[in-house]
């Protein structure tokens, strides 16, 4: 059996949407940002997708805004260029959608522009200022939601909803992997959360660096200029892969990939603030991924994407096809030896690349190979679960939120 997908339930029918609370719910990524509609039913205790898209997040205002590393102030430049962005975004989410700006009830937003942030207590700070860009279109009358500000790491917000958004999800289509024992996303950064077997063991919290090490092969491709920066960008290829070269640099890529517990005295795993004291104090493992110190080696993946992109396109993507496998298997790997996870957990995985159903079989198959096969039967796909999750972690509150879990 391999993993299999699990869609989100959806509803398209404005009579009976009336009577539900309606959220926006935007995330401002560095390579796909995403905005999305939700409705909420409490009589039923359940979350429909209404709408949502997807769009590549400009490079040039990715890179632009990098130049203000740490620069929580924002200037005018930085809020037109941003506002701009999200505005077009919100649009196109509302363009002959069901619910109108003004029905809107709540609003939240995530973001991984880590860079701007020292600590990840300041995460809440940022997301606030970018949520009062988005009163223009939305109104100020919207509720914005907060959260309890992050303290372990700058993903753990993420980590939380999109546990909590997961085990929505298979309740509403009535799947047997309830409930989830953890939650991991392969964005460009990587978070996710999981609960140890015993339910009285720690927490392991996700961290690090994910799908930019896929984007450092996709530079390959030219050269390490900015022509591709994203595994995005890849145009489609109909070439055929060599597999026996792929195989050739899928191994000393791995080499490169760290993944395992943060020591002590990190303040960034990848671009992301953290505060592994903190974990200690809350019995929390902090599991990181990273290519480097905080993603220093990657210019040596995009090396090894450079020879790669030499015996053709497809052969490139092949490798990032293989590379994101390993990935996969050697996070599950690092989360079972620390005891977060057993042969027997219920996992879900989203990400922000469009799986496919042999991606799917791979993942099983790798697993299987590194002797984790029982594991990859009770994994889940999804997308996007986030906007299924903050309702419920709203509801729940501070220091209970895992009741929305196993309740």
């Amino acid at each position: 059996m391999c993993v299999k997908k699990v869609e989100r339930a959806k509803i398209d029918y404005e009579p009976e949407i009336n009577r539900m609370r309606k959220l926006c719910y935007i995330e401002l990524e560095k390579v796909i940002s995403r905005v999305s509609l939700a409705a909420s039913d409490p009589s039923e205790n359940k979350i429909y997708l209404v709408k949502e898209i997807r769009k590549p997040t400009p490079q040039k205002l990715v890179r632009n805004l990098q130049r203000d590393e740490l620069n929580l102030n924002m200037g005018p430049n930085y809020k037109s260029d941003l506002k701009k962005f999200l505005l077009g975004l919100l649009d196109e989410l509302f363009e002959n959608a069901i619910i109108s700006k003004s029905d809107v009830d709540d609003l939240f937003i995530l973001s991984d522009f880590y860079w701007f942030i020292e600590k990840p207590e300041d995460m809440s700070s940022f997301i606030n200022k970018i949520m009062n860009l988005c009163e223009e279109v939305l109104g100020d009358s919207i509720n914005k939601i907060n959260f309890e500000s992050p303290k372990v790491a700058g993903s753990e917000l993420k980590a939380k909803i999109g546990l909590v958004g997961s085990n929505k999800i298979m309740a509403s289509e009535s799947q047997s992997n309830l409930p989830l024992d953890g939650y991991m996303d392969l964005s460009t950064h990587l978070s996710g959360l999981f609960i140890s077997p015993n339910r009285k063991n720690n927490l392991g919290l996700l961290s690090g660096v994910g799908l930019e090490i896929l984007d450092a092969l996709a530079r390959g491709k030219s050269g390490g200029a900015h022509d591709y920066d994203t595994a995005f960008q890849l145009p489609s290829s109909k070439g055929m892969a060599y597999e026996e070269i792929t195989d050739d640099f899928v191994t000393p890529i791995s080499n490169l990939i760290s993944v395992g517990r943060i020591p002590a005295g990190n303040k960034r795993i990848g671009e992301i603030p953290i505060n592994v004291g903190e974990s200690y104090g809350q019995e929390i493992k902090l599991i990181g991924c990273d290519v480097g110190a905080n993603g220093n080696n990657l210019r040596e993946i995009t090396e090894l994407g450079q020879r790669a992109a030499s015996y053709g396109l497809s052969t490139l993507k092949k490798l990032i096809d293989q590379t994101f496998v390993r990935l996969v298997g050697e996070i599950i790997k690092s989360l079972y030896e620390e005891e977060l996870i057993s042969s027997k957990s219920n996992i879900c995985i989203s990400s922000r690349r469009e799986s496919s159903g042999n991606e799917f079989n791979s993942i099983s198959n790798h697993l299987e190979e590194m002797g984790f096969g029982e594991i990859g039967k009770n994994i889940v796909y999804t997308e996007n679960p986030a906007s299924f999750g903050i309702q419920d972690l709203k509801r729940y509150g501070k220091g209970k939120w895992i009741e929305s879990v196993y309740s």
